[in-house]
């Protein structure tokens, strides 16, 4: 199946805004429906969680709600920011006059590569979710790879908006503060990684999950927070 059709003739400026812009919606809409599997998954995963009615386990809780306030908080920004620069997946050449030949259309790869991207950043919030689902049987269990799949959603933040920086010759994103969050959110996965290593509050691992998926949580809110106020958005 075939998104685009090829033309039998000259294509014109407008028919391919046109149809650019079907691409865009289509290829937004699939993405949406990740973002809601990724919902559905929280909510099937953490189920127990949620119909226990009680807070006696604070790193499950505070786990599911890092990862859906991220994806919900994601989902607005991408919106956001993909009306000012939907994908662009096509576009057309130039009339060769001289020659007589038509517009043709031609795949534009860097808007191609931040379609693939998107699906990236979405797999790896469905990743976290499984991640952290551990806690729900135990709530002092490791998350060693949870903690080091947070900063790469921020190295995944920064490589979409180098492709769409270049797309539109624009920076439409503060690169400094994605860098700094990334720091914080290394050095968490690094101090995290370290404790659970050496053994550090063995006797307390509920707590060593909630205080540093609590910090997690400070992190992301803060880089939103900013994101927002500059009303410069990255994913």
């Amino acid at each position: 199946m075939e998104i685009v059709k090829k033309p039998s003739a000259a294509t014109s400026t407008s028919d391919t805004e046109r149809m650019q812009k079907d691409i865009s919606d289509q290829l937004v809409r699939l993405i949406d429906i990740l973002f809601g599997l990724v919902i559905v998954e929280g909510a099937l995963f953490y189920r127990p969680i949620l119909a226990a009615h009680d807070s006696r386990n604070v790193a499950a809780i505070l786990a599911l709600v890092l990862i859906m306030y991220t994806v919900v908080r994601s989902f607005v920004d991408w919106h956001v920011l993909m009306e000012q620069s939907p994908y662009r997946i096509i576009t057309s050449s130039k009339a060769d006059a001289k020659s007589g030949s038509p517009r043709s259309l031609q795949v534009r790869t860097l808007d191609l590569w931040r379609l693939y991207v998107d699906f990236i950043i979405v797999a790896t919030y469905s990743v976290m979710l499984l991640r952290g689902h551990v806690l729900v049987g135990d709530s002092a269990a490791g998350l060693r790879f949870f903690f080091w799949t947070f900063p790469a959603i921020f190295v995944l933040y920064l490589i979409w908006g180098e492709f769409l920086r270049r797309s539109t010759a624009a920076q439409q994103f503060s690169e400094w503060l994605l860098l700094i969050v990334l720091a914080l959110s290394l050095t968490l996965a690094v101090l995290y990684n370290v404790a659970y290593d050496l053994k550090w509050l063995t006797g307390h691992g509920t707590w060593r999950n909630a205080i540093a998926l609590g910090v997690a949580l400070l992190v992301t809110m803060g880089y939103r927070y900013f994101n927002w106020k500059q009303q410069k958005t990255v994913e």
